[in-house]
């Protein structure tokens, strides 16, 4: 098994080259792709920053309760925000929410048509099953590293990651709910 050790194969090299000329060739790419997604958080963050957290706390209060036409539910939602904001945590949510705003859209908007495309040939989904099945084992810090590398420090690595990791869920069940369908 010495014969083993001593030929060992350079993935450390090769994925240092690999990182090194996507850093070099794509940096317009992800310095666009970033800005992209930084002014959609900064515009979320726009609107859950701006107004008095009061009215933020009132409409989410009351988008709570259009969905559930619930009035405990629409209570608490409206003690718990009010907690939030009285321990001085208002910013890390809205911070937080935006992030997550954010990422549910993206997520979104990839994983429908990606889950469409998948239910009408089957031998994508075949493709994309142990990929899939993969970026749902991993944690989401795995994602963050490369993200980190690629976009620098800031809420994008943190989109990204977040996307990567949810992403597999919208293609799933946008696959399983149009094969699921009855033939006419």
């Amino acid at each position: 098994m010495d014969w083993l050790e001593e030929h060992r194969i350079p993935i450390g090299m090769w994925a240092k080259l690999v990182v090194d000329w996507l850093t070099t060739n794509g940096y317009w790419f992800f310095r666009w792709l970033s800005a992209v997604f930084s002014t959609v958080i900064d515009g979320i963050l726009w609107v859950l920053e701006t107004p008095h957290p009061l009215i933020v706390m009132a409409a989410l209060t009351a988008i709570s309760f259009a969905l559930r036409r619930s009035i405990p539910l629409a209570i608490f939602t409206f003690l718990g925000l009010l907690f939030i904001f009285n321990q001085g945590y208002w910013k890390e949510t809205t911070e937080t929410l935006a992030l997550v705003s954010a990422s549910t859209f993206v997520s979104m908007a990839i994983g429908i048509p990606v889950g469409i495309a998948a239910a009408r040939r089957e031998w994508l989904y075949s493709v994309l099953r142990p990929i899939l099945d993969l970026m749902q084992t991993l944690p989401s810090f795995v994602y963050l590293i490369p993200a980190l590398i690629l976009f620098g420090l800031g809420m994008v690595p943190g989109l990204i990651a977040t996307v990567i990791f949810a992403i597999p869920a919208p293609i799933r069940l946008t696959r399983l709910g149009i094969i699921s369908r009855p033939a006419r």
